[in-house]
């Protein structure tokens, strides 16, 4: 019960930053404040930034088509 209380970590920003160069880098655009949002929500997003964020996470073309179509 105790564990269910506390405060989910919030991801650094440092983390954030680091996803929009590598977005960048794979020629998509995803803002670090959308990248923090996005590791701290509960549900997915819209597919343009899951695919952003995908591709930030370098998971190749077949681990995209799968995430993408969950």
């Amino acid at each position: 019960m105790f564990i269910a209380r506390l405060p989910k970590p919030r991801p650094s920003l440092r983390v954030s930053a680091q996803l929009e160069r590598r977005a960048a880098a794979t020629g998509n655009h995803l803002p670090a404040s959308t990248a923090a949002t996005l590791l701290g929500r509960e549900r997915l997003p819209r597919e343009e930034v899951l695919v952003a964020f995908v591709r930030a996470c370098a998971v190749d073309d077949a681990g995209q088509q799968v995430v993408i179509d969950r």
